[in-house]
């Protein structure tokens, strides 16, 4: 029983020898796995952090630069604000000096201003403009924002300046005694003349400025003048050349030369109704026409030309060429000219270049709403300004004079430092750069222009002030040298006058002897070290010297 029991010990106790080597085994490789799975956590946890202190330096520097964007995007806004703002202000108070308006009446002009601009292509500023020469034409408050929208119109259509516009609106209005309610007619007019004949808006106002006023004391309308200017354009006689020869035309067939109305009468030319109307330019082409008929071309131009003159003739036969009926045809287009302007201007400004114009148009108003905020408070901020400029002048001069010493300073500075003046530069640098980096803005500023500035006074310095200082230090000791001379000369007679003529004579001959064995030490020294004995003589030499009739020989 025992043996058996001794049988199956020894069997258990062999088989657990395996058992704990694989036990170890076992335990050596979790071991090796568990380090394994802690160099990966402590890489990954390392990775982790890196990346959470990467990013979070990333969304810091860009918060910086996001922030130097805004303060830099801040400051530019605003100071257009300002311009805008200060412009308009300007512009509206020429307004109101040339139209003499009432606190009341200029809030309603101010006011148009700024509807105008933010409703069409033109900017408030340019709406203010347009007023002033509307005001300089003698138009009041209620004329001339009544006038506006046929004027904006206008320039839209004919891609005008405002201002120019607006002249030419004033002229023509003034001219042929047109009223407000008359103006969006003429408008249309003008427009639909320079978009059928080879003439511009600026070309008809031209001509118009010319030939208005006679055309109105004629009976003349409107229509009727500009489509003469029209026919003459296209003949190539334009602008103010078509309404000095219209002005012409009028004023010979008014009567103003009597000697052209008995010809005329004479050739049986019909020139007035009964009613003593002048009768329509075309009818009266036709019938000049008609009573020359029988005429050679050249035969009917010399009348012509002795007729009308030499400005006006030819363009009066230029318009007996094209006849009466070509007069008639350009007329009839203009008298159907209604809601020409305004259409002509949608559909210049339907294209990209429009649409940003009008918002640029847009945004005119938005900064001058901005201003209109801003107006009081920078008003206030420069009368402060201005008046502790005033208290303090005497402290600001000072200041300034402060300054000037210390630049004078730091430049005497880089002199004596010559050996260290890009370090010096270096070091300014740096610190400007901490201050810059602290202020943002000024950094570009001074990398870009204030160093290399520094640079380039350091460079002058050291490359040229210098060397010309140091060129000059030969002459310097020169001048000093002769200074000492002329001292030790001086000071050598005072105490030989005080001598007897043998005893200066022993002292001259004593020192010339004792100064040429220091010479001969001297030399000595250039070729050996001395001895100790050697250096004793000299320096009794020295002292003997110095304290004898030809003291202050070196």
């Amino acid at each position: 029983m025992a043996n058996k029991l001794g049988e199956a010990f020894v069997v258990i106790k062999g088989d657990l020898n395996p058992l704990k080597k694989s036990l170890r085994k076992a335990r050596a490789l979790t071991s090796r796995f568990l380090g394994k799975v802690g160099e990966l956590a402590k890489k990954g946890i390392g990775f982790a952090f890196s990346f959470v202190v990467n990013l979070v330096k990333g969304l810091i520097n860009l918060i910086k630069k996001l922030a130097k964007v805004a303060a830099i995007a801040f400051v530019a806004i605003t100071g257009l604000v300002i311009k805008i703002g200060a412009s308009f202000e300007k512009v509206m108070a020429r307004v109101r000096a040339l139209t003499g308006a009432t606190a009341m009446q200029f809030a309603q002009l101010e006011n148009a201003a700024k509807r105008f601009g933010e409703t069409t292509v033109f900017t408030a500023n340019e709406v203010g403009q347009a007023m002033s020469f509307l005001a300089l034409a003698g138009f009041k408050t209620n004329k001339i924002i009544a006038s506006m929208p046929a004027t904006l119109n206008l320039a839209a259509a004919g891609q005008l300046e405002l201002s120019r516009a607006a002249d030419i609106t004033a002229k023509i209005m003034a001219g042929m005694g047109l009223e407000v309610d008359e103006l969006n007619g003429a408008v249309d007019v003008l427009a639909k003349a320079f978009t059928t004949a080879n003439t511009d808006l600026s070309q008809l106002g031209e001509a118009l400025k010319f030939v208005g006023p006679v055309g109105r004391a004629s009976g003349k309308k409107l229509e009727e003048l500009v489509s003469v200017i029209q026919l003459l354009s296209n003949v190539g006689i334009q602008s103010t050349m078509a309404g000095t020869s219209l002005r012409g035309i009028l004023s010979r067939l008014s009567g103003a030369v009597p000697s052209v109305s008995k010809t005329l009468k004479k050739m049986g030319i019909t020139i007035k109704d009964a009613a003593g109307k002048m009768l329509p330019l075309a009818d009266i082409i036709d019938d000049l026409n008609d009573k020359m008929k029988d005429l050679q071309q050249a035969d009917k131009t010399a009348r012509i030309m002795q007729l009308f003159g030499l400005r006006a003739g030819p363009a009066m036969a230029a318009l007996l060429l094209e006849g009466g009926d070509a007069l008639r045809v350009f007329e009839a287009r203009l008298q159907d000219a209604g809601g020409t302007a305004e259409r002509i201007a949608k559909i210049q400004l339907n294209t990209l270049a429009g649409k940003w114009k009008i918002l640029q148009s847009i945004l005119s108003g938005v900064a001058l709403e901005i201003w209109t905020n801003l107006r009081p408070k920078i008003k206030g901020l420069i009368d402060v300004i201005a008046k502790w400029t005033t208290d303090n002048k005497t402290n600001i001069v000072k200041w300034a004079e402060t300054v000037q010493k210390n630049i004078l300073m730091v430049i005497a500075s880089i002199v004596n430092n010559k050996d260290k003046i890009f370090e010096t530069v270096s070091i300014w640098k740096k610190s400007i750069d901490d201050w810059a980096d602290s202020l943002g803005g000024i950094e570009g500023i001074w990398l870009n222009h204030i160093f290399p500035a520094i640079q380039k006074v350091a460079l002058f310095i050291k490359n040229d002030l210098i060397p010309t200082l140091q060129s000059l230090k030969p002459l310097l000791e020169l001048a000093v040298g002769a200074a000492k001379v002329v001292g030790v000369v001086a000071k050598v007679g005072e105490k030989a006058s005080r001598l007897s003529p043998v005893r200066q004579a022993k002292n001259l001959l004593g020192a010339k002897r004792d100064l040429e064995i220091a010479q001969q030490i001297s030399e000595q020294r250039k070729l050996r070290e001395l001895t100790e004995l050697e250096l004793i003589v000299l320096k009794d030499i020295r002292t003997r010297l110095n304290g004898g009739v030809v003291g202050g020989i070196q």
